[in-house]
């Protein structure tokens, strides 16, 4: 999925939305993660102790150890890894950082923001999945600062619903006027 964030003035019908948010950029698996991997599985580890430590699909790690236990193919398994990394980093933690220019209807307003999950395919223009959202109450001072907590919404799947309804999931940014 890629993620999106919507702003929209209540009562205005003004709304804006970003690109989508990218992954931070990491070199997290290298030749040396393999043989990591490698080392904790002959000693023993479970495929989903290597797959929390090496921060990697447990699946991937399966599908690794089975193909290649022995150090063939690491030029492969090194992209593969790394591909499957960036794409968990980007629905984990996707980034913004884009300036949203709205013209506001009056000072004193209230601003939606949503989180939008949009799968890959979906046609341009077609909405996104709500994941979560939060309201700022705008016109008070002239800048508001995050991180924002995100809500789950009313229809949200029971495991959204969990992650958001414990604070821990916030977006960071800041309004100004």
């Amino acid at each position: 999925d890629n993620f999106r964030v919507r702003c929209t003035v209540k009562f205005a019908g003004i709304s804006k939305e970003t690109k989508p948010g990218w992954s931070k950029w990491s070199s997290r698996v290298t030749p040396k993660t393999l043989d990591n991997i490698r080392k904790l599985h002959k000693s023993g580890c479970s495929s989903s102790v290597i797959a929390e430590v090496a921060e990697i699909d447990e699946n991937l790690i399966d599908e690794f150890l089975r193909h290649c236990a022995v150090s063939a193919n690491n030029e492969e398994w090194l992209q593969k890894l790394s591909d499957a990394s960036h794409a968990r980093e980007r629905c984990c933690n996707p980034q913004f950082e884009e300036v949203l220019l709205m013209k506001l209807p009056s000072r004193q307003v209230t601003v939606e923001v949503e989180l939008l999950s949009h799968p890959v395919g979906k046609r341009k223009g077609d909405d996104g999945d709500v994941v979560g959202s939060f309201e700022v109450h705008l016109g008070e001072a002239e800048v508001v600062d995050g991180p924002f907590t995100l809500r789950a919404p009313l229809d949200a799947h029971p495991s959204v619903a969990a992650a958001l309804g414990d604070g821990q999931v916030s977006l960071r940014g800041t309004f100004t006027l």
